[in-house]
Order: structure tokens, then C-alpha cells, then sequence
């Protein structure tokens, strides 16, 4: 019992000590264009949720190649989700994100 206990909190520790520079190594990623991290700057921002949606999809229009394209696309989703309870009409809201998304 005390080996399986062993083994156990030892392969928890290596994924533990795997995954932590990965995690890492994405909050590192830097815009180099200024431009661009201007427009990515202002679009993230945005405190009101249908300018910072609209900015955000700006942004992804001009730049669709961004290294912070995954980051744009996630807060577009939180951003729709936010402004789901501040509008009556967000049905097309959502749809609009999935054309961003690549397909496989």
C-alpha cells in the first residue's frame, strides 16, 4: 500500500513539474508589431462589453495571423457571454465567434 501511495504521489509530481513550464511558456508571448499591440491593447481595454466585442473582432480582422489570436478569441467568448445578461438580443452573438475558429 505505502509503494502504490509512493508511486502515485510521484507521477502527480512529474506531471505537476511538466506541465508548469507549459503553462508558463504561453503567458509569455509578445506582440513585436506596435500596431498591432496598440489595436490589441485598446480591444482588451474596452470596459463596455459590446465596444470591447466589436474591438475585439476588429482586431481579428486585421490581424488574423495575431500569436495572440487564441487569447482574442477567448475573451470575445467571455465577453459575449458577459453582455448575454445586458442585451435581449444575443442570439447571433455567439454564432458570430465560430467563424474565427479554424476549422479541422
Amino acid at each position: 500500500m505505502k509503494k502504490l501511495f509512493f508511486a502515485s504521489a510521484m507521477a502527480l509530481a512529474s506531471i505537476c513539474f511538466v506541465v508548469s513550464p507549459l503553462l508558463r511558456a504561453q503567458d509569455s508571448i509578445t506582440i513585436k508589431d506596435p500596431a498591432e499591440f496598440n489595436s490589441y491593447q485598446n480591444a482588451s481595454t474596452q470596459s463596455d462589453p459590446k465596444a470591447k466585442a466589436s474591438a475585439l473582432e476588429s482586431f481579428l480582422q486585421t490581424y488574423p495571423q495575431s500569436v495572440v489570436k487564441q487569447a482574442v478569441l477567448d475573451s470575445l467568448v467571455d465577453t459575449y457571454f458577459q453582455s448575454l445578461h445586458d442585451s435581449d438580443n444575443t442570439s447571433a452573438r455567439p454564432t458570430a465567434c465560430c467563424r474565427w475558429i479554424p476549422t479541422i
